[in-house]
């Protein structure tokens, strides 16, 4: 079992958090091509632990991984029922979520920026579940795809949540800040200042008091 998260100068502390939630099991590794850390545990007793906390919470697809892995080295799988989520539970979800796979940036001419947020994913069974989830969260955005990209890292086709209203993203953001961490906080804020700024001199908007 193992948990990727790219990251500089040190493991990201999103392994951290996660380590601390699984409750401290497994090792954290890396860098690896400079960049990339991993969180992995091959001991069973410690993928059966993680796989019984993480079950209510998980996908179907990533249920069907840790099925096949179990049945491979002749283990039985979990068998909880889903979670029943909360609205701050969501919310830490899809903020989890986005500070592993999202990415937030400003576009566009100094003088006409635009800011989007994304969130990639790749299916063979049509949109992922959890992208829909995490629309379902944040209440905004679209989900775009199929489409094939060469990538290294899987041949599946690819599917991607985004959204660029800046007035839309500021309440994104506003709901995810609680949860996300500072790494990804900091990006939010400063593409969304970024914009703001560029158009209160352009006297599309007032600054925020």
């Amino acid at each position: 079992m193992a948990v990727y998260q790219g990251g500089e100068g040190g493991p990201p502390p999103l392994l951290r958090r996660f380590q601390a939630v699984v409750g401290g099991v497994g090792l954290i590794h890396g860098p690896s091509r400079g960049y990339l850390y991993q969180w992995h545990t091959k001991r069973h007793a410690m993928v059966e632990e993680v796989s019984d906390l993480l079950w209510p919470w998980l996908s179907e697809g990533k249920r069907s991984q840790l099925r096949r892995a179990a049945s491979e080295v002749g283990r039985a799988a979990p068998a909880a029922a889903d979670a029943s989520w909360s609205h701050d539970e969501l919310a830490s979800w899809a903020a989890g979520f986005f500070d592993g796979e999202g990415s937030i940036g400003v576009y566009g001419d100094a003088r006409h920026p635009h800011v989007s947020m994304s969130l990639p994913q790749a299916s063979d069974a049509g949109v992922p579940d959890t992208l829909a989830r995490f629309r379902l969260a944040v209440g905004a955005g679209e989900i775009y795809g199929p489409r094939s990209v060469g990538s290294p890292w899987s041949k599946l086709p690819q599917y991607r949540w985004q959204l660029a209203r800046l007035e839309e993203i500021e309440r994104v953001v506003a709901l995810l800040r609680p949860y996300a961490g500072v790494v990804k906080v900091t990006q939010m804020e400063a593409c969304v200042a970024h914009v703001r700024e560029a158009r209160r001199r352009r006297g599309v908007i007032a600054p925020i008091r």
